[in-house]
């Protein structure tokens, strides 16, 4: 069974709980069970967000990185075809005569 079935059907089952027994005047029996169930949702939830929000920053970060590996390849490149006063190295392929 899927799980957003399960969570359906618990919600349907709770919601209906509340709805037959409770009364206005006073709180329902099964308070201090809900509030400890919403607590400790809502630390579930924090725990979810968080780890999306990680798993972002890592794959940013990962990118940034390899983007900035590349960049300075390409620059050591550029760099190595030129002699130290900025004159095409005549070593270099490209610059033989």
């Amino acid at each position: 069974m899927p799980v957003i079935v399960i969570v359906l059907l618990v919600s349907i089952f709770s919601t209906s709980a509340v709805f037959f027994t409770a009364k206005l005047d006073s709180a329902p029996i099964y308070y201090p069970i809900y509030s400890f169930i919403g607590f400790v949702m809502s630390i579930l939830w924090i725990y979810v967000e968080a780890n999306e929000s990680e798993s972002f920053a890592n794959n940013f970060t990962i990118h940034i990185y390899s983007s900035c590996k590349y960049s300075y390849f390409v620059w050591r490149v550029l760099e190595c075809q030129h002699d130290d006063h900025g004159n095409p190295d005549s070593s270099a392929g490209e610059f033989n005569r």
